[in-house]
């Protein structure tokens, strides 16, 4: 009689046609049938799923929060409105020309050629922008108005002139005849003059007295051992006459000549209003082929740290960014440890790919924090000297930021590392609905694929990437270095290109370069990559059939929505006894309505089921899932702490009961038997299927692409 009730019943293979249209219309109706038999495995399969998206959800939820908090501490650090609108006003201001006085036209910063024109910017607009000493009505400045620019921000110790030169050797021409046309030739540097053919070479000028001598000077505070080399010339006269002569008198000596390299103009601007200097560097590099290439940089620097609210706040969240990280670091090391335990590996935690990324992530933050901490520590704000007249450093120095700005660029930077670090970190996190997750599927299922067929797109493009080089790099700047080369070669991928560009620069050579590369990777290789895209999202697709027509069918069709809803009142569960009756409320698919705060947990119905684990096998098909009636279950969880109708609640509220006329009886022996091998046999079915569809996919692609 036991054995009688444990009986399994499987369902049946194919049923009438006319039950199944039938069913089908009945789809949207509420399942009634007797309550005799359930599907434990069923019940088991979607609490698990429960169970994982749950713990999913509550990591995103906490990811989420500690995301928040970090976002709006950098957002608040960078001040990005206030520094913007300020170094937009100072660029545009600073961009202004001035007349030629030989050529009567407009000349500015960006179309500086030769030394007269270097020299002419300075006498006629450097020194009218800069020292700003009368008011609009012609009525001098006095006191803490003067050199006040754009109104508000005051030049803090003048400026100051600094160039790096090149080494001036023999030429070393092959032939040696060209010696007697032109003996000396400059070498050329880079990195702002710092490498390369460098000269630390004190020089003379024209008046064979006056030798300009090499400095290394500290850049920013005292004792920070930042260096800014170069032959300086400091103008820290704020009167406009002084320095217009100093400025002649340079001329006339040639300071800027065959050997000079590369040129800053740097000065410092207080804007009081919002609490910022702007540091400003204007730069050229003399290149030894004769051309003049221009740069401005600013940035922006508080004056003070932590002196206002939004400070505090915003050092109250960097607080708890700190601590979060820190909490995050100690549980991850305590899941590595735990990972190497239990699979006999060092590093079984990173077999993962969404665990190298949060390994990362912490190394990222880790970067961070330290820089911050540096830039914060930096004393240079400490050591600021203020009087009526100018802000320099302690020592008489003057106010200069560049070490800090570089700290401070740098830091930005990483920032933006780990933003996009972020949004993968959330994408992982998409899991939680399959609605939601399906770019992160179709990623994985394309990525193999995908990778392999990158070494050929890569190795295309640096094939056309030399091929412009080498066809376009003497005529067209947009092709003259690799980098740019490679930047326009890709846009050339996008349709961006300008063909008649290219022809105008060179006719032969732009129809060998434009059409192979708009056939070869525009119509063939853009569309394979497209293709291998499409291929991934299509078994996907494929994918969320085969789980809609299984157990999970109920979760994978669960809106976001609904499920960010039953979230939320689950939050909210303390307050339950507030809630209209709607919300507490769930309708099962039988039309049975429980209370969704008092039906069976997750962790009741796992501890409830745990004696029908073994027997569970949630990747077969329907076809082969076994079921059980309601009395058998009864009695095999009659020594649990539970009740009948506890029982009962638990098949209604996760869609366990099955109807009898839908199921045959088979001897529970000979399932019992055959259960391991048809185990396996299913395994096998299934992977054959998902073959066999991947196949078709990839066919009725090509047929689409190449039809007949």
């Amino acid at each position: 009689m036991a054995e009688a009730d444990t009986t399994q019943v499987e369902l049946r293979e194919e049923a009438p046609a006319a039950a199944h249209a039938k069913g089908e219309e009945k789809d949207e109706e509420k399942k009634v049938h007797p309550r005799t038999h359930v599907d434990v495995q069923k019940v088991l399969a979607v609490v698990k799923q429960k169970s994982e998206v749950k713990k999913l959800s509550n990591g995103f939820f906490r990811y989420v929060v500690f995301l928040a908090i970090y976002i709006t501490a950098v957002v608040l650090q960078r001040d990005a409105t206030t520094a913007q609108s300020l170094q937009s006003a100072v660029h545009a201001y600073l961009e202004g020309g001035y007349r030629d006085a030989e050529t009567t036209e407009n000349r500015n910063f960006y179309n500086i050629h030769t030394p007269r024109h270097f020299w002419e910017w300075h006498e006629n607009f450097v020194m009218n922008v800069i020292f700003v000493n009368t008011y609009n009505n012609g009525l001098p400045r006095t006191g803490k108005e003067r050199n006040t620019l754009l109104r508000y921000n005051r030049l803090c110790s003048g400026f100051r002139m600094v160039q790096r030169r090149g080494r001036r050797d023999v030429c070393g021409f092959e032939n040696k005849d060209f010696l007697t046309f032109s003996r000396d030739c400059t070498q050329r540097t880079y990195l702002d003059g710092r490498v390369g053919g460098t000269s630390k070479e004190n020089f003379m000028g024209a008046d064979g007295v006056t030798e300009y001598v090499y400095e290394e000077l500290e850049s920013g505070i005292p004792g920070s051992y930042a260096k800014d080399v170069g032959f300086f010339q400091e103008f820290r006269d704020t009167d406009r006459a002084t320095s217009l002569a100093r400025l002649q008198e340079l001329r006339n000596n040639r300071w800027i000549n065959e050997g000079t390299q590369w040129y800053r103009l740097d000065f410092v601007l207080y804007n009081p209003n919002v609490g910022l200097f702007c540091a400003v560097n204007m730069k050229m590099e003399f290149d030894n082929t004769g051309i003049v290439i221009p740069e401005i940089e600013t940035e922006t620097m508080g004056s003070t740290i932590n002196s206002t609210w939004t400070d505090r706040v915003r050092l109250g969240l960097e607080i708890c960014t700190v601590v979060f990280w820190a909490i995050y670091v100690v549980v991850y090391t305590r899941r590595a440890i735990s990972a190497a335990k239990q699979h006999k590996r060092t590093f079984a935690f990173f077999s993962e790919r969404v665990n190298i990324l949060v390994f990362l992530q912490l190394v990222v933050f880790l970067v961070i924090i330290v820089l911050w901490a540096i830039i914060m520590q930096n004393p240079i704000r400490s050591n600021l000297v203020v009087s009526a007249d100018e802000i320099t450093l302690k020592g008489g120095l003057p106010a200069n930021f560049t070490g800090l700005t570089i700290l401070s660029g740098a830091y930005f930077i990483v920032n933006g590392v780990n933003v996009l670090l972020s949004l993968f970190r959330i994408l992982t996190f998409m899991r939680v609905n399959k609605n939601l997750s399906q770019l992160t599927d179709t990623i994985n299922l394309m990525l193999g694929d995908l990778q392999q067929f990158a070494v050929i797109l890569l190795t295309l493009l640096l094939a056309f990437m030399l091929m412009s080089h080498t066809m376009f790099g003497t005529t067209l700047e947009d092709f003259a270095i690799l980098s740019n080369s490679a930047i326009n070669t890709f846009e050339h991928l996008l349709g961006r290109g300008n063909y008649f560009q290219l022809a105008e620069a060179d006719p032969i050579a732009a129809p060998l370069f434009y059409f192979p590369f708009v056939f070869i990777m525009i119509f063939v290789v853009l569309n394979i990559t497209i293709a291998i895209i499409m291929d991934g999202y299509n078994l996907m697709q494929e994918q969320r059939k085969e789980l809609a027509q299984g157990s999970l069918k109920a979760r994978v069709e669960l809106p976001f929505t609904t499920q960010v809803w039953n979230g939320v009142l689950r939050i909210l569960s303390p307050c339950k006894d507030l809630m209209p009756d709607k919300w507490r409320k769930i309708e099962t698919e039988y039309g049975v309505q429980i209370d969704r705060f008092s039906a069976p947990t997750i962790k009741e119905v796992l501890e409830l089921l745990d004696d029908f684990v073994e027997e569970e096998d949630p990747e077969t098909s329907d076809s082969g899932r076994s079921y059980h009636t309601i009395e058998y279950v009864k009695s095999k969880l009659r020594h649990k702490q539970t009740t009948p109708e506890r029982i009962e609640a638990v098949f209604d509220r996760y869609g366990g009961w099955v109807d009898p006329s839908q199921i045959t009886v088979e001897p529970p022996t000979m399932s019992k038997l055959a259960n391991p091998t048809i185990k396996k046999l299913q395994e096998y079915i299934g992977k054959v299927k998902r073959d066999q569809k991947e196949i078709e996919t990839k066919v009725d692609l090509i047929l689409s692409t190449f039809p007949a």
